[in-house]
This record gives C-alpha cells, sequence and structure tokens, in this order.
C-alpha cells in the first residue's frame, strides 16, 4: 500500500535542454524467475535501479553484462551496480517540483523511449513491503502517468535534462499514478556507505 503524507509546492524554469542520462537494461536472474527494470548511469561503471528487482536473485546483468551489486537499501526501493567499462557519465539531480512537466526514460522493445507527465504531488511516500511485514517512508512524488512492467528504475527528467526523481510503483486502485523516489533521497544513497543485505545473491 502507498500512501502520502503532506505536500509541497514551487514553480520550475523554463529550459530546453536535451536529457544525455544513459538508460541501461537491467536483468536479475534468481532460481525460478527472472526480473526485468530500468536503471540509469550515475557515475562511470555505476548504475542505479530499484532494490526490488533484487530479491531471489542469483546474477545481475545490465545490458546483458555482468555486473555486481555494490549497494542496497530496502527503505528507498533503490540499489547500486557496478559495471566493468561503464561510460565517463555523471547525471546531474535536481529536487521535483509539483506541477512541473517531466519527462521519463523507460527500457521498451530494445530501445529507449521517453514520454511526458506531471508531476502531480510532491511529499514523503509510506510504502507497505508485504515480503517484510514493515512499513518504509521515502521522499517522493507522484506523477500523473502509470508504469508499465520493467519501467521501475526509470530516471524522471526535468526540461532540464536533471534527474528529479526514479520511478518504483504505480497505484494498483485503478488511478493512473506513478510513484517516484526523489532526488534527494537518490543523492544520499549514492553518498552513504555502501551495504549489500545478506539475501542478495540468495534463493529464498
Amino acid at each position: 500500500m502507498l500512501v502520502l503524507l503532506g505536500s509541497s509546492g514551487g514553480c520550475a524554469s523554463a529550459h530546453d535542454n536535451v536529457p544525455v542520462v544513459r538508460l541501461v537494461h537491467v536483468e536479475a536472474s534468481g532460481c525460478i524467475s527472472r526480473e526485468v527494470a530500468t536503471g540509469f548511469i550515475v557515475r562511470p561503471g555505476v548504475v542505479m535501479t530499484v532494490a526490488h528487482a533484487l530479491q531471489d536473485t542469483k546474477a545481475v546483468t545490465v545490458d546483458g553484462r555482468p555486473a555486481t551489486v555494490v549497494s542496497v537499501d530496502e527503505r528507498m526501493d533503490a540499489a547500486l551496480l557496478h559495471l566493468d567499462g561503464g561510460p565517463e557519465r555523471f547525471v546531474a539531480f535536481a529536487e521535483p517540483v509539483a506541477s512541473a512537466k517531466v519527462d521519463v526514460l523507460r527500457w521498451q522493445l530494445n530501445r529507449t523511449q521517453r514520454f511526458s507527465a506531471a508531476v502531480t504531488t510532491v511529499a514523503p511516500i509510506e510504502y507497505s513491503d508485504l515480503r517484510l511485514h514493515t512499513t518504509w517512508r521515502r521522499q517522493g512524488f507522484l506523477i500523473d502517468q502509470e508504469s508499465r512492467a520493467g519501467d521501475s528504475g526509470s530516471p524522471v527528467l526535468d526540461d532540464a535534462g536533471r534527474v528529479v526523481g526514479m520511478l518504483f510503483a504505480s497505484r494498483l486502485d485503478g488511478q493512473v499514478q506513478g510513484f517516484a523516489l526523489a532526488a534527494s533521497e537518490m543523492q544520499t544513497f549514492l553518498s552513504a556507505r555502501p551495504s549489500v543485505p545478506a539475501w542478495v545473491g540468495v534463493c529464498s
């Protein structure tokens, strides 16, 4: 279950820059299943994606190449992967703004697709993890588009091409809304000490 707590707003500046975020395709293979997600290069050789794609995982690939799990934060639903020989790319971050127009980059049909959306609400989000019987609280926002299978981990960009969030879920009650982790959480995760939980690489 996803619950929003409070709200905040502001105004967005107008830019016309082309986003330069490098998207990648993430596959996590387990004992009896395979998870597919989207990821993006945040630093040279470092990919950010969602943590929930790594549950019951034995091996991870990025664009078909073996990758190593570097860090996982279940509260944020974020994970960092290391890819040897990754491109020399650093993303720029910015905070999400209510009512701002954004672009979402998704991996579909073996290529990058971009779709437009609007930020409807910026607020802390509570997420109930039924697997762990735990409720997590994270800074995030909603957009007026739902995500498809494999969209988890898709970066959300402002009109200057900066990453303002990362998709991790959609509403399950029929409303067309997607949930994203805010950039502030992602930056905190990037600067934190790496931590890999015991369940990574182990099938339950």
